[in-house]
């Protein structure tokens, strides 16, 4: 969401389907479109994810805080565990040596490959509050005529 100078402010991951929210006043359709067409190029990118462990004082150091929220977590857990998502070398290709197109302390379920996840469609938007906007997105194969939003949960179609 950096391409909208909004931060992540939180999110779920289902089988199917997710959301994710963000520090925004308002997507529009055609931001819509362009957080569906950047999805997928990412997912057609074919990049590896890994995972491996972090000191939590390193973690702190070298991670953006604000983002992984490692200050919520307590304490006694001095050992987090890291996904990283695989940058590009200079002709394109998915490099597990360039810097990481993505980096995060996440103890959650991940593909060891973007492609592995299929392709994407946001299926709507909708407003959580004052400056905070949740997009919604699932995997097209569960996407009914490629519209799998719910009127009644929605306040704009889907791009």
């Amino acid at each position: 969401m950096a391409e909208f100078d909004a931060p992540t402010t939180g999110n779920q991951l289902y089988d199917d389907h997710a959301h994710l929210d963000a520090a925004h006043d308002r997507f529009t359709d055609a931001d819509l479109e362009l957080i569906e067409d950047r999805l997928n190029e990412l997912v057609a990118d074919a990049r590896p994810v890994t995972h491996y462990t972090m000191d939590r004082t390193a973690a702190e150091a070298t991670l953006d805080t604000e983002r992984t929220r490692i200050d919520l977590l307590p304490d006694s857990i001095t050992e987090l565990r890291i996904v990283e998502v695989a940058g590009l070398d200079s002709d394109g290709e998915p490099d597990a040596d360039a810097d990481p197109y993505d980096r995060t302390a996440c103890a959650g379920t991940h593909v060891d490959n973007t492609e592995k996840i299929g392709e994407l469609v946001v299926t709507g938007r909708e407003t959580k509050g004052s400056d905070e906007e949740r997009v919604r997105f699932a995997l097209a194969e569960h996407v009914d005529d490629g519209d799998d939003t719910d009127p009644a949960n929605a306040e704009d179609g889907a791009a």
